[in-house]
């Protein structure tokens, strides 16, 4: 540990005392569960290289010193960074990760820095310098002049013949920020080509637990494995309430506990808890619950708890800190998702993937949205929802006309996002006894940017029911489909006229028509 806080300690002198930074882009790649964190990522590890990171796409790719690979995986509890540089060869580090985002990223940005800087080798080469069995006076230049001891400062102690120090400290160069914690750990793994995961308490544990063949319950301690609680049984079957510590089978009754791990199925009338992985099924009545990952199906009636899930959870509420797999329920909650959430309320930290529900809820989504009410963040991709409000959007109010047979006059809200926008609006249509208070429901796309001034191009759908109609010879509702396109002037106003189709059902024929819009946006 002493040569290595000397490595650190000659790292950061070379990087506060050397030349001006390359100020070459660096393209960074991103893999694995921390694909929704790019944009992050790259803004970090811009900040630790005082240099732009881009994404392979884009033009200043071409001009690049070379590109870093940033490869999470939550599961294996393993980060691992390359470089590969324009001239030379490929290096990388391998890392445990840190418990939480942040973490993962000052990991990210501080091993980039090391290899991009080839820090290893100017250490290395500091070292051989200094040569074993130097203390840190030796390693200064020789045509320097010795330091003049000002007021106050100790006398230089001559060493003794007999007295060898363990690990002489290197002296502190100027301009040379301290390392907190966590950024010590990271530059330390990242001196390691390997970091050798620990094993699983777990699997220490099922090697050591005897064995039954069979384990029979009512309740502990009234139970075959009496004199063995967590024993390792291929099958367990209780009548009230079994407690085992390893199942490597099927578990069936009515509560259980499982000390650790789970390989086959655990399926109990009421209660299903396991303290390690379940590799198969999870399944009960009232709840079902994890402190580890499931590989496979977790299900209740009630609700649904695990670490990390890849598979499938489904109950009235679901609840996991990262998924990589589907939620079904009523209630959904996962920090990070990659892959679907479907239910009535769906909660989760940063998506890549899809949300389907009535209420949506995220930070940072990046995929498909659909549902009534979506409230985020930051929204990076299409959200078919009828009201959308997140930091990277705009509430904007809308008055619209349209002429298809019948005048008529709207006034409403337009909820705009990146990629998509929701709009509802009421309005008076007049005509052929038409003559009502008429809600249009529209959903859009945008075909240019939403926020910047200039040429506006959108496509939308949706829907106009008329309130409160009473004769049936007239249409209640119709179908609208429109192509519009403007100029906005500024970011609060914006002037637009498109054409479209409408389409309604009447009792005596089906009516086709043009549809002339013209309107404002604030």
């Amino acid at each position: 540990m002493a040569t290595l806080a000397i490595a650190l300690a000659l790292a950061c002198g070379v990087r506060a005392a050397g030349a001006e930074p390359d100020a070459r882009p660096v393209v960074v790649i991103v893999e694995g569960d921390a694909g929704a964190w790019s944009s992050e990522l790259r803004q970090a590890i811009a900040r630790e290289l005082r240099a732009e990171a881009v994404a392979p796409d884009d033009p200043k790719a071409q001009s690049a010193r070379g590109t870093v690979t940033l490869s999470l995986s939550t599961a294996n509890e393993e980060l691992v960074v390359r470089y590969r540089p324009i001239q030379g060869n490929e290096i990388s580090r391998r890392v445990r990760v840190p418990e939480d985002r942040a973490r993962v990223v000052r990991a990210s940005a501080l091993l980039t820095g090391n290899l991009v800087r080839n820090e290893a080798e100017e250490i290395l080469a500091a070292a051989r310098r200094r040569g074993p069995g130097t203390d840190a006076a030796s390693s200064r230049d020789p045509n320097a002049e010795p330091p003049v001891p000002g007021p106050g400062d100790p006398a230089e102690k001559p060493v003794e013949a007999t007295e060898t120090p363990k690990e002489p400290a290197p002296p502190a160069p100027p301009e040379v920020r301290t390392l907190n914690t966590e950024e010590a750990r990271a530059r330390g793994n990242a001196e390691k080509p390997v970091l050798v995961k620990p094993p699983r308490p777990c699997l220490k544990l099922r090697a050591s637990a005897p064995f039954h063949p069979v384990v029979f319950s009512l309740f502990p301690p009234i139970a075959t494995n009496f004199l063995a609680p967590k024993t390792r049984t291929p099958f367990a079957l209780n009548l009230l309430y079994s407690d085992v510590g390893h199942i490597e089978g099927a578990d069936i009754g009515v509560a259980s506990h499982v000390d650790c791990d789970v390989q086959g199925a655990q399926v109990q009338m009421a209660v299903a808890d396991a303290g390690g992985e379940v590799r198969g099924a999870q399944v009960a009545g009232l709840w079902a619950s994890t402190r580890e990952t499931v590989f496979g199906i977790q299900g209740a009636l009630v609700a649904t708890r695990a670490m990390r899930l890849e598979g499938a959870q489904f109950a009235l509420v679901d609840t996991a800190r990262d998924v990589r797999g589907v939620q079904f329920g009523l209630v959904t909650y996962a920090r990070t998702m990659d892959g679907m959430q479907a239910g009535l309320v769906n909660v989760a930290g940063d998506v890549d993937g899809v949300q389907l529900g009535l209420v949506n809820v995220g930070r940072k989504v990046k995929g498909l949205n659909i549902g009534l009410v979506t409230v985020a963040e930051e929204l990076d991709g299409p959200s078919l929802s009828l009201f959308q409000f997140a930091k990277n959007g705009y509430v904007r109010p809308i008055a619209w006309a349209g002429s298809s047979t019948y005048l008529n006059a709207n006034i409403g809200v337009r909820f705009d996002t990146r990629w998509t926008y929701g709009q509802i609006s009421f309005g008076y249509v007049e005509g052929s006894g038409f003559d009502d208070v008429a809600q249009s429901t529209l959903f859009g796309f945008h075909v240019l940017k939403p926020d910047e001034p200039g040429f506006l191009l959108d496509a939308e759908i949706g829907s106009q029911y008329r309130i409160g109609a009473k004769n049936e010879e007239d249409d209640k509702t119709r179908g609208l489909i429109h192509a519009i396109a403007g100029w906005r002037i500024a970011k609060r106003l914006a002037f637009f006229a498109g054409m479209g189709i409408v389409y309604s059902q009447r009792k005596k024929d089906d009516f086709v028509g043009p549809d002339v819009i013209a309107g404002a946006i604030f």
